[in-house]
Parts: structure tokens; C-alpha cells; sequence
């Protein structure tokens, strides 16, 4: 009797210690799997974003700016490759999206326009969904990626516009190996930044717009509105109305301009038609120090301080080498601005500041529209 007593508690025993092996591992994974979804839902702040535009391409997208962007030439088109930070505490090895661009595929050995069901989704079933105002089709493509020691979890969009062919695809890559102790990934709570990036993507037409007297030429997007001169002011207004300006964007200045304007400023003191004249928009010996900086150049601290800046840069963007000067300060001067100065053809061309913050809010890189400016005789 005592013999089957014994063998009773030491099953009991057993018992007991299973459960609380398997109680202290569900509540080890219920605290893995918190700690995976406490960010689920939570809506993702782009406010820091960086944008990508492609001219050639007519499109643009929002990404983070701690993500790694490559850009460069395919077989039939171009591929933008976006490679995201990771959790390093999880299995997950690699996050990405791919954006990929076709204008021709080849047909025994004939090139013929793309289209998304001949190159895309690997014959997996798809459906139709709209993102920001465009029809994509979709499909989950995971089985055509990943290996022995990883398994992957990836989409795939693709839609068309003005003869080519966009794919867009991303993917999540973890690794299967059991004994590596990591924290098992949440694909949904990682998938949350690649579904905002696909969100912000969209085509964008531009346009041309020459100015034979300023001896400019530049591409804009055509959602900026229409370009309208006023004087030495150069500005983007509504289509609709005229008079509602949407965007300063370039005085262009001359020292004919400057004495210009400082003839008529003592004419109206010596007339006596005004009190005080407006100050003009830059002093002779100011407009020759810049055209200096700029074609030497030859800035550094020293000079910026004497023009109540921060500091101040030499950058090259395109055919364009400009003079930018950081948080200068005066009268009506914008906190945190950046002036862009660049000269040419005797007359100094300045950005004005806060310019790039009011581009990015129609979702466009000033750089991508500089990068655009050519100079004409």
C-alpha cells in the first residue's frame, strides 16, 4: 500500500512541476508577445520623414530617415531598395521595400511594354486594392523568398501609369534557427512603417518653366500651381485664383536692381510722397560679398557671423554651387531659417527661407527641383 502511496506522490509531484514549467513559459511568452504588439495600433509619425521624388519616373514616396536608400539602374527600368532599421532583440534578420520600375520586358528576344501580370507576383493569386487614390493588385508572394534557415514573409503591388509598370514589394526575413534565443518578431506590428511608406507613394506630372530674362530654366511639379513673376519675385499661385499665392519661392536681385531702388527710395524722401522708404532688397557691397563667397568658395564661421548666421555652407546641387547660410537673424527673419544664394549671369538668385519646409508639405524634396535648374543664354 505505502509502495503505490509513493509512486502516487511522486506522480502527483511530477505533475505539479510540469504545470508549473508550462504556466512559467505561457507567461514568458505572453510577456514576449506584449512586448511585440504594444506598439500595434499606434499611428506612425512621418513628420521626420524624408521624400523621394523621381522626375524621370513621375513618382514620390515618404521614408524614414534612419533607412538606408540605394537608387540605381535595372534590366527595362530602375529600382529604389529601401533597407529599415531592425529590433535586434528578435529573429527578424532583414526588413525591406522594394520599388521597382519596368518599361520593357523582352519577348524571345523582342522588347514589348510590361504589365503587372506578366512580370509580377510569381502567379500568385492577387486582389485589387486602392492606396492613396491608386488601383494596385496585391498578393501575398512569402513562398518565393526565404531558404533552409529563414522564412519570409512578403507582398507585393503592382500598377501601371503612362506605359510603365511599378512594383512594389516588401518583405520580412526571420531566422528559423530554434537555438538562437531571440524574441519571435510581430509581423504586424513590422509591418506597420513599410504600410506608411506604401501609403505616402504616388506619381507626380511636371512641367518646364523658362524664363528666357532671367536665364533660367527649371521642372516643378504641376500640384505647386502656376508660376508667376512679379517683378524680381518668382512664385507658385493657385491655378484657380491668382491672387492666393501658395509658395515664395526666388527673388532674383542685379545691381541695377539695388541702385534702382535706392534712386527711387531718395526720391520719395526728397519729394516728400513718403516718410521712410522700404529698405531695398540688398546693399551693393552686400550683393558683390556674395557673388566673392560664392565663386571662391571661401566661407566659413567668420564670414557668417558678420551676416548674423549660424554658420554658413557651400553646397552643390546639380549644375547649381549655392551659398547657404543657417538661422540668420533680423528684422522678420523666420526662426530656423536657411537662406540658398547662387549667382549667375550677373545677377544673384536667392531660395527663400523656409521654402524647403512649405515644399515638403505638397510632399516634395527642394533638392529634387534644384537638381532641375539649367542656365540659358
Amino acid at each position: 500500500m505505502f509502495k503505490y502511496l509513493n509512486r502516487l506522490i511522486i506522480l502527483i509531484a511530477i505533475i505539479v512541476v510540469l504545470i508549473t514549467i508550462i504556466g512559467v513559459g505561457v507567461l514568458i511568452w505572453q510577456k514576449d508577445w506584449i512586448k511585440g504588439n504594444s506598439e500595434i495600433g499606434q499611428e506612425v509619425n512621418i513628420a521626420d520623414w524624408k521624400t523621394y521624388t523621381n522626375i524621370e519616373y513621375e513618382f514620390s514616396f515618404q521614408y524614414p530617415q534612419n533607412s538606408k536608400l540605394l537608387d540605381f539602374d535595372i534590366n527595362g527600368g530602375r529600382e529604389v531598395y529601401i533597407n529599415l532599421p531592425i529590433d535586434k532583440t528578435t529573429n527578424l534578420t532583414e526588413k525591406v521595400l522594394s520599388i521597382k520600375i519596368i518599361t520593357r520586358q523582352w519577348n524571345n528576344g523582342v522588347p514589348e511594354p510590361a504589365s503587372c501580370n506578366s512580370i509580377a507576383f510569381f502567379n500568385y493569386p492577387t486582389s485589387n486594392v486602392v492606396i492613396n487614390g491608386i488601383t494596385f493588385k496585391k498578393a501575398d508572394v512569402s513562398g518565393a523568398f526565404g531558404g533552409t534557415m529563414t522564412s519570409s514573409i512578403a507582398t507585393e503591388y503592382c500598377t501601371m501609369n503612362n506605359g510603365k509598370t511599378y512594383i512594389i514589394t516588401y518583405i520580412l526575413t526571420s531566422n528559423k534557427n530554434k537555438k538562437i534565443s531571440l524574441l519571435r518578431f510581430n509581423p504586424k506590428k513590422e509591418s506597420e512603417t513599410l504600410d506608411k511608406i506604401i501609403s505616402t507613394f504616388k506619381f507626380t506630372t511636371w512641367k518646364t518653366y523658362t524664363n528666357s530674362d532671367w536665364g533660367i530654366k527649371f521642372k516643378y511639379p504641376l500640384n505647386l500651381g502656376n508660376i508667376k513673376t512679379d517683378g524680381n519675385l518668382l512664385s507658385f499661385v493657385d491655378p484657380q485664383n491668382e491672387n492666393q499665392f501658395n509658395l515664395f519661392f526666388l527673388k532674383r536681385t542685379t545691381l541695377e536692381d539695388i541702385a534702382k531702388c535706392n534712386q527711387d527710395c531718395e526720391r520719395c524722401l526728397k519729394d516728400g510722397s513718403c516718410q521712410m522708404c522700404p529698405p531695398c532688397m540688398s546693399s551693393s557691397d552686400y550683393w558683390h560679398e556674395q557673388k566673392k563667397f560664392i565663386e571662391t568658395s571661401n566661407v566659413g564661421k567668420v564670414d557668417c557671423l558678420g551676416h548674423t548666421c549660424q554658420n554658413c555652407e557651400i553646397e552643390k546641387v546639380g549644375n547649381i554651387k549655392m551659398l547657404v547660410r543657417h538661422n540668420c537673424f533680423g528684422p522678420g527673419a523666420p526662426i530656423n531659417n536657411v537662406y540658398k544664394v547662387f549667382y549667375n549671369n550677373n545677377a544673384l538668385y536667392e531660395f527663400l527661407p523656409n521654402g524647403e519646409s512649405r515644399l515638403s508639405e505638397y510632399g516634395i524634396d527642394e533638392k529634387t527641383i534644384l537638381s532641375t535648374f539649367e542656365f540659358i543664354k
